[in-house]
Order: structure tokens, then C-alpha cells, then sequence
């Protein structure tokens, strides 16, 4: 038997498309990320795309699987996508249609009020063909917070990485407006990115205790400056 080469699509660190179906494999997302009740991680690793031929539903299904093994289906590429995935690899000259690519995972918080679903985002950019040698950012599984660590840096300032939702690419306010906000109910402080229309809350970067966010800031939240946005990254900064 012929050995089937499996090419790696180029990382862009950007995570365009989110999958698929992923709530009907919350077993095998739940031993991928590993959360305590309560609480969320963000879990950078690689996937393989294989395509799914006993999908009755579309003919173009790529499922989206675990490197590690066993290997566990963790969802779909969307309908559209998958088509375009199987057209781009033939292009390409992978006729077997499996490759691998980076793939981030959040979400999944599980609260005594309400369960979470997964985000599987896919950094799949098909405007340059895969390769075998395409080298990886998270050849192994990593694992961080959803939410960075709450103390000064090394300038003396609240200053926090934060991970923009998939929901916010392409949709942030120009002007990069931050709102915070909190209710007696929560349990936490919440800063949040402006959508293009400037309505509601907007998209949730930052989630702060209470009792943290109280001895140095006091209850209220406080000004919330952007210092940059680098691809799915937003750098915030505190002020008192």
C-alpha cells in the first residue's frame, strides 16, 4: 500500500471558520478541553479533516477530528466549506482528501444555571495550497484560562490579552468603544468590545471576579482602553 501523504494547510493565527454539528459531540469537546465545573480553558491543538463518505445528509461532508488517539469527531466544516475544502484538494493533488490544520476550542461552561456550547474554530485558509512541510504553531496540545491572569505587568499596569470572539471578526466598532458591566446577579465584572452598531453589550473579551475587581478597581467597572488588535488578539488595559 502506497503511503498517503497528508498536507498541512498554512496557520494564519486568524481561525476564520467555526465548525459545524459540534453540540452532538460534547462527550469527546469535554475530554478535549477538560474544564472544571464552573469555569472554561482555551485549547490551541491541531485537527485532521477527513472526509466523511457515509454522510447521507451531504455528500461533501469533512468531518473535523482529533490528531490525538484514539481520534474523536469534534464536528463538521460548514456546508459551504466543506465543498470548497474537497474542490481545493483535488486542485491541489491530494485526491484522498485528508489534511490537517491549527484549530482552536472555547467555550463549553458549565454553570448550576445553564451548559455552554462548545466554539471549534478552524484556521483553514484555502487561498494557498496545503503542504507537508507547512510548519505548525501547536504541534501539541495547549492549554490556557479563558481568562488571563488578573495582576500588573511588567509596567506596573492592568494590562490583559484577551481573545476576540468568532462572532466579532469583521464587526468590531472602528472607533474600538469598550463598555463594562456587571449585575448584582453576576459574579463577575465583564468588559466588553463594541459591535459595528454600537448596540447592546457587544462581544465579551474580559471577565474579572468581583471580589479581585473590587479591591483595586471598586465595584463599578472602570475605563477600558484598547491598546491594539493583532488578528484574534485585543490587548486592554485597565485604568482606575
Amino acid at each position: 500500500m502506497s503511503k498517503i501523504t497528508v498536507p498541512i494547510w498554512k496557520p494564519t493565527a486568524e481561525y476564520p471558520v467555526k465548525a459545524a454539528m459540534t453540540s452532538l459531540f460534547r462527550e469527546h469537546l469535554d475530554g478535549l478541553a477538560q474544564n472544571r465545573k464552573g469555569t472554561t480553558s482555551r485549547i490551541f491543538t491541531l485537527v485532521v479533516l477527513y472526509p466523511d463518505k457515509n454522510n447521507d445528509a451531504d455528500p461533501n461532508a469533512v468531518a473535523v477530528m482529533t490528531q490525538q488517539a484514539p481520534p474523536k469527531l469534534l464536528g463538521y466544516l460548514p456546508r459551504e466549506v466543506a465543498a470548497e475544502y474537497r474542490q481545493r484538494m483535488v486542485q491541489a493533488g491530494y485526491e484522498h482528501l485528508v489534511s490537517a490544520c491549527e484549530a482552536v476550542l472555547s467555550g463549553g461552561l458549565v454553570t448550576t444555571e445553564k451548559v455552554y456550547d462548545y466554539i471549534l474554530e478552524v484556521d483553514l485558509d484555502m487561498s494557498t495550497d496545503p503542504h507537508p512541510d507547512h510548519l505548525v504553531i501547536h504541534p501539541e496540545l495547549v492549554r490556557h484560562p479563558a481568562n488571563p491572569a488578573f495582576q500588573k505587568d511588567a509596567d506596573g499596569a492592568y494590562r490583559f490579552k484577551c481573545w476576540i470572539p468568532h462572532d466579532a471578526v469583521g464587526n468590531l466598532h472602528p472607533k474600538r468603544r469598550t463598555k463594562g458591566w456587571t449585575t448584582d446577579s453576576w459574579t463577575t465584572v465583564n468588559y466588553y468590545l463594541s459591535n459595528a452598531q454600537n448596540l447592546g453589550l457587544g462581544f465579551k473579551v474580559l471577565s474579572i471576579p468581583k471580589a479581585k475587581h473590587a479591591k483595586v478597581f471598586g465595584e463599578e467597572p472602570v475605563t477600558a482602553v484598547v491598546e491594539s488588535i493583532q488578528r484574534r488578539w485585543v490587548t486592554l488595559r485597565l485604568e482606575k
